[in-house]
């Protein structure tokens, strides 16, 4: 009896417990009294507070920024800012989960000087601090944003970065990586080197933007540091000030890199060493590089799987020699532009030999880009016919192109196709050569009441078969040939008389017998 009264007593008292921890709820909750844990005064000052009920809209934050909600976009660019966030904004990217979750911070184009750590922003993916004054980065300022993805930012005179810059977590053993982190881009900078171990927090870079730095040359050092990652898919190294490359510079890249940017430095040679260790490439930009020529001497490397090729504002470049480009056998994308000084393409540029064979094989191009550039002739044997009739744009503009049989395929048979596929790239493919043809465009030829060039009995047609050459040689036979045979038979019966031929039989036997002069005739003929 006593045990069945305790069990209800101790009922009754979980009930009465719990109605007064209920009813206090509530009051709480209609006197707006937030429950809070006592800590003693001493340990107060150690521990952060944070106001929990700040929010971004009741900051100034969406006042000096853009805040775009449903893009999840903070855009402070180009604002004039010269100081870091305050504690409140900060506090409110935290705290708002409701409306204004950032994924994106733009802050490109300010005064900052100084990068802070940031607080834990866990949407945080594309961080942007181009083109500030940022003379200082807080060791493991990033470290709290895992989920960052695009990093990009430039300093104001530091020529090297302190690998603690981009640690991660920390844990009792290691920093932790910043597995996330796939962009980085620290274009524009003052670098001149990199530490070895710079990216050792970044295993997973696929986008690498070195370019616009003050190398001029890449040192073991930084070789090493690019090097080290493994897994880059496009690099820029454009406008660095290099004329060669490290010849293993991508070798640790060679199955993942597919894009490569060299623009805008100080090639002569094509760096075929280096870039034919990257089997993967797919895209090559070369512009704005002083190179001269190209040719058997300075070629591009066998990259089988090179679809796309930019080679424009190369204002030194003279010509495109044989077999210079034989080694791209898949390209389907030629961009040759803007090169004022160059005049020829040779007709094998492209062609290269079919494997085990003696067939000539050439890339499937799909759009070649010639224009703004001084070409006079376009090749017939650049590409096979087949080649030419599934190309889909052909860009020919401002050139300085001979309107006379030696451009027979342009004037007589690729005008068909540039009239039907491509008209409005037409537009300024005129004649300089000869004067009475400068100006008159290319498209008004082989057309009712249009000009017409029989290149049947008019000048040779130069185009691949060098007939000048033929001719020459079909001359030289006609005529030294029979010319030879001629002096042969003069020599052997002595030039009629005039030169004599000391093995001549004739002679031998006359040899016992000699013509009487005038007195012996006239003895005789006195008799």
């Amino acid at each position: 009896m006593f045990s069945i009264l305790k069990q209800q007593t101790s009922i009754l008292s979980l009930i009465l417990f719990l109605s007064y921890n209920l009813s206090y709820g509530i009051c709480a909750d209609n006197e707006n009294i937030t429950s809070t844990t006592v800590i003693p005064e001493k340990q107060q000052n150690d521990i952060p507070v944070r106001n929990l009920t700040i929010k971004v809209k009741d900051t100034d934050l969406c006042t000096k920024c853009s805040c775009y909600e449903s893009a999840k976009v903070l855009d402070c660019s180009y604002k004039n800012l010269t100081d870091w966030f305050t504690k409140d904004e900060l506090d409110a990217m935290i705290n708002d989960d409701d409306d204004y979750t950032f994924e994106t911070i733009n802050l490109e184009g300010n005064l900052l000087k100084e990068i802070q750590e940031f607080p834990s922003l866990k949407n945080l993916k594309i961080l942007n601090f181009h083109k500030n004054q940022i003379e200082n980065i807080t060791n493991g300022a990033f470290t709290k944003l895992f989920n960052l993805k695009y990093l990009s930012y430039n300093l104001l005179d530091t020529k090297t970065l302190d690998p603690d810059v981009f640690r991660g977590r920390y844990n009792p053993h290691l920093f932790e990586p910043m597995k996330n982190l796939t962009h980085l881009n620290l274009a524009g900078n003052k670098l001149h080197s990199l530490k070895p171990d710079l990216f050792i927090h970044f295993p997973r870079i696929e986008i690498l933007n070195l370019s616009s730095n003050s190398f001029d040359h890449i040192d073991d050092l930084s070789n090493q540091a690019i090097s080290s990652l493994g897994y880059v898919t496009e690099m820029d190294l454009s406008n660095m000030g290099l004329s060669q490359l490290p010849t293993y510079l991508f070798n640790h890249h060679k199955n993942d890199l597919k894009i490569l940017l060299l623009n805008n430095n100080k090639f002569e040679k094509i760096p075929s060493d280096a870039i034919g260790k990257a089997i993967n490439l797919e895209t090559l930009y070369l512009n704005d590089n002083p190179f001269l020529q190209f040719d058997k001497e300075n070629k591009f490397p066998i990259l089988p799987n090179l679809k796309e090729l930019h080679i424009s504002n190369c204002q030194n470049l003279l010509s495109i020699g044989s077999e210079s480009l034989s080694g791209l056998q898949s390209l389907t994308e030629l961009f040759i532009t803007n090169n004022s000084k160059l005049k020829t393409i040779h007709p094998n540029a492209l062609a290269h030999f079919k494997f085990n064979s003696t067939e000539l094989g050439y890339p499937p191009l799909k759009n070649l880009s010639l224009n703004n550039n001084n070409i006079e002739i376009l090749p017939r044997t650049l590409l096979a016919v087949e080649n030419w009739h599934n190309i889909e744009e052909i860009d020919l503009r401002n050139n300085s192109w001979i309107c006379t049989c030696k451009n027979d395929f342009l004037l007589n048979t690729l005008v068909f196709q540039l009239r039907k596929r491509t008209p409005n790239l037409l537009t300024n493919v005129n004649c300089h050569q000869p004067e009475e043809f400068y100006g008159v465009p290319i498209k008004n030829f082989n057309i009712k009441n249009g000009f017409k060039i029989n290149c049947n009995d008019d000048e040779d047609d130069t185009n691949g078969s060098n007939y000048g050459a033929i001719t020459g040689i079909l001359i030289g036979i006609i005529i030294v040939i029979p010319l030879a045979f001629i002096l042969f038979i003069i020599y052997k019966r002595g030039c009629f008389g005039l030169i004599s031929n000391p093995n001549d039989p004739a002679k031998f036997s006359r040899a016992f017998y000699s013509r009487t002069n005038n007195s012996e005739e006239f003895i005789i003929f006195t008799i």
